[in-house]
């Protein structure tokens, strides 16, 4: 199985609210989809409202472990923004009718700007 590694730390935004920032290291995919969804959902159960998920550059997340984000991100409450940053153009293209509820961001920097 592909391991994955989610690396957290706490951030501040431009508004000052503070953020979850997590670096994904690790190939998405099928064969570890359970875990990712796993290690997601640890993540965002935070006493948090606000997130970044910094995926491996290009990412692209095939149909289960896409599907397994937007049902985890979208079921819980607490969330109220998630900036998305390494994601490929084909999963942001599939992601389209999702995407009100995310930011799309080309950094962790812009991500700490744009999310309010």
């Amino acid at each position: 199985m592909d391991e994955l590694l989610f690396q957290s730390k706490e951030g501040k935004l431009a508004n000052g609210s503070s953020v979850v920032i997590t670096k994904i290291n690790g190939d998405i995919n099928d064969r570890n989809v359970n875990q990712f969804s796993d290690k997601l959902l640890d993540v965002l159960n935070q006493k948090n409202s606000n997130f970044i998920l910094i995926f491996p550059e290009n990412s692209h997340l095939d149909d289960r472990p896409l599907a397994s984000f937007l049902s985890i991100s979208l079921m819980l409450p607490n969330i109220r923004s998630i900036g998305l940053v390494g994601l490929s153009e084909k999963t942001i293209y599939d992601m389209r009718n999702y995407l009100s509820r995310f930011k799309i961001c080309d950094s962790e920097e812009d991500a700490l700007l744009k999310i309010n």
